[in-house]
């Protein structure tokens, strides 16, 4: 019966809730071409990304979300449907992994239902199911780990430790910082104890060195991406949120309740970033707190096995997920956290409140151990306590029966439009007809996030629908530090309104783009990218492109009701403005290959950055067969530069390459 309760609630409201969409969550190339997400992911260099780049985490697509999704594709299963089963399946292995955690503690009473109910339906789950849903593996997998320490502590032998191995392997692929942080968890089972005098010392070292040895075995396959994404890809933690902003949310009373993750309380343009948290600042905040509360006072007035483990549990927890909070005076150990995560391993470590399952898991032990409790003291009153208390955790999580665990700002339809299909097998059968090794794809406007009118993929979708290389600019870059910084430049230029449209073919035949994608379907209100009528009348006429080809019909792209932007640029445009399609491909005249040879008698040295490049492209300063240096990137052997300078030498003088600072929480500059 417990099994069958944990299965129904975890399966059953996330089937219901929205059936034939899609939520934006993990990777959009999980629905819309698992295998080949997964071959790419073989390889830590991607030639297809960003005019090639170092992948951050891409390996972990590898086990066990991608053979997931993969096999659910052969199936034949719908893509929303393998989705909430691969949600279901996370939530019911966290409700089964407390089950079998509690077994093998010994217990036997309705407390092993509450317990698993109050973990696997925890507030928790909101901070990533619909997005990151990867991210929870470790919560999932945090049980298991612990029955699994607990067994290798009172048995000899290798079996559970090798077990302890086969699930890190199976939880941390994605996502290391999570895993360390959860791993807290077995470190702490461990010394508290041999602390305890449960058992010997002799037997907890041994059982760490197992444990260790299974782990660092099992794990190496990600911890060598990992030191090959950071020794020579971008510095991806230095392009996304810094422990300021983690900090600042949290504060011990929603660390208390499962919550004080930073992005769920984020507001965007068109509303809340996760759509179930309202509610938690609302009607559902007395029982958010209320749980937790009398899960403290069974732990106060209840003696039971493993009690001082819980307690643990719950208390490094908390201080874990505090950290350095608040980050302008902190604790002694805060302060010395925030100096840490100043370092590029400290930093990995920002997201403490990751750590809270750990806390999560000792609530719902101590709050279990007090139905079990009133079981024993007043049997018949024990089934109805039992069911009171699901009750309770179930109403805890009011999303999940509220239809809402899936927030409707970050879904799209089961289909992609056609006119995506037919722009996609279109730009695969042009590919075949340019000599070398074929030519990129240009997608523009850039966007923080891929959210188009007819729904949110969080991805482009076109990179999942084309074997061709893509490059588009996202929120977090890719590539190398000179094409990131290339494709940020020119991309800059089209979201501010400044580019120069003689630019665009001779920048296109620089990156190797054979076909430039207008993409005008997107979102524009929500991230302030360009407004689709402004762009295509800047770029329909631009030179250096053959016949242009369109792919849907063309409609107004109005913006939504919740930011309707009518406003000086909406009112100043001219009556009849041309809508343009919502995608036109710009097939570049005489592209050039990715691989292409250089005359190295006749560089181009431009003194300058990228933005200097975009400029000198505009003033048709570039030349197809010249190879392009930027004087700056000899500033360590500035003699190189003399030797580069010759009779068929060009030299472009600009005013960039200033100092100046950037932010990287959107991508536009005003």
């Amino acid at each position: 019966m417990e099994r069958l309760v944990i299965f129904v609630l975890a399966y059953v409201p996330l089937l219901l809730n929205d059936p034939g969409r899609v939520a934006a969550d993990t990777k959009a190339y999980l629905y819309l071409d698992p295998g080949r997400l997964m071959e790419r992911a073989t390889s830590m260099w991607q030639p297809e990304v960003a005019m090639g780049t170092v992948t951050h985490q891409n390996i972990g697509y590898l086990w066990p979300i991608g053979p997931f999704y993969w096999l659910a594709d052969i199936a034949g299963l719908p893509d929303w449907l393998a989705q909430r089963l691969w949600m279901g399946t996370v939530l019911a292995a966290a409700g089964l992994g407390v089950r079998w955690l509690l077994r093998t503690l010994g217990w036997r009473d309705g407390g092993v239902l509450v317990a698993s109910l109050a973990y696997m339906l925890s507030p928790y789950l909101l901070n990533y199911v619909d997005r990151h849903s990867v991210i929870l593996l470790p919560w999932a997998g945090l049980p298991w780990m612990l029955g699994l320490t607990d067994r290798a502590l009172r048995t000899p032998g290798w079996r559970h430790a090798a077990m302890f191995g086969l699930v890190t392997l199976t939880v941390g692929g994605v996502n290391a910082s999570s895993l360390l942080l959860v791993g807290l968890g077995p470190a702490l089972w461990l010394l508290w104890s041999g602390l305890e005098a449960s058992v010997p010392w002799r037997r907890v070292a041994s059982a760490t060195v197992r444990i260790g040895v299974a782990f660092v075995s099992t794990g190496l396959w990600w911890m060598v991406g990992l030191a090959v994404q950071a020794g020579h890809g971008l510095p991806t933690l230095r392009l996304t949120e810094n422990y300021r902003v983690v900090s600042d949310a949290a504060t011990a009373p929603e660390l208390f309740r499962g919550l004080g993750y930073w992005y769920f309380y984020g507001q965007g343009r068109l509303g809340a970033w996760i759509e179930p948290s309202t509610s938690y600042t609302r009607w559902a905040l007395p029982l958010s707190f209320a749980l937790p509360l009398l899960a403290l006072l069974a732990a106060a007035v209840v003696r039971f096995r493993h009690r001082g483990h819980a307690l643990a549990l719950i208390v490094v927890g908390i201080l874990v997920g505090i950290g350095a909070h608040p980050y302008d005076d902190p604790s002694f150990l805060g302060r010395i956290f925030r100096e840490w995560t100043l370092t590029d391993v400290g930093l990995a470590l920002r997201s403490t409140p990751r750590a809270l399952p750990l806390s999560v898991l000792g609530l719902a032990i101590c709050l279990g151990a007090g139905v079990g409790a009133v079981a024993r003291w007043r049997p018949r009153v024990g089934p109805a306590m039992t069911g009171v208390l699901c009750l309770l955790v179930v109403a805890n999580l009011s999303p999940l029966w509220q239809g809402e665990m899936l927030g409707s700002l970050v879904q799209r339809p089961e289909d992609i439009p056609a006119y995506w299909h037919d722009a996609a097998e279109h730009l695969e059968t042009r590919n075949s007809s340019v000599p070398g090794t074929g030519t990129r794809v240009l997608e523009i406007p850039g966007s923080d996030f891929a959210a188009y009118r007819w729904g949110n993929s969080g991805d482009p979708v076109l990179p999942g629908l084309i074997d061709r290389p893509h490059v588009a600019r996202e929120l977090i870059p890719q590539g190398s530090p000179p094409s990131a910084a290339l494709l940020v430049a020119l991309d800059t230029e089209i979201q501010e309104g400044r580019l120069d449209a003689d630019a665009l073919a001779p920048l296109a035949r620089l990156m190797g783009v054979g076909d430039v994608v207008l993409r005008s379907d997107l979102q524009f209100e929500r991230f302030r990218t360009p407004r689709p009528v402004d762009l295509w009348a800047r770029v329909r006429d631009a030179p250096g492109f053959d016949r242009r080809i369109e792919f849907g019909n063309p409609v107004p792209n109005v913006a939504g009701p919740q930011r309707p932007l009518l406003d000086q640029h909406t009112l100043s445009r001219s009556v009849g403005a041309e809508d343009p399609a919502p995608v036109v491909v710009l097939p570049v005249t005489d592209p050039v290959a990715i691989l292409r040879t250089a005359d190295p008698t006749r560089p181009i040295l431009v003194s300058g950055d990228a933005e200097g490049i975009v400029a000198a492209a505009g003033e048709g300063l570039l030349a197809v067969g010249r190879p392009l240096f930027l004087t700056g990137s000899f500033s360590d052997d500035p003699g190189r530069v003399l030797d580069l300078v010759g009779p068929g030498t060009r030299i472009v003088l600009t005013d960039s390459n200033r100092k100046d600072g950037h932010r990287w929480g959107t991508i536009r500059e005003t």
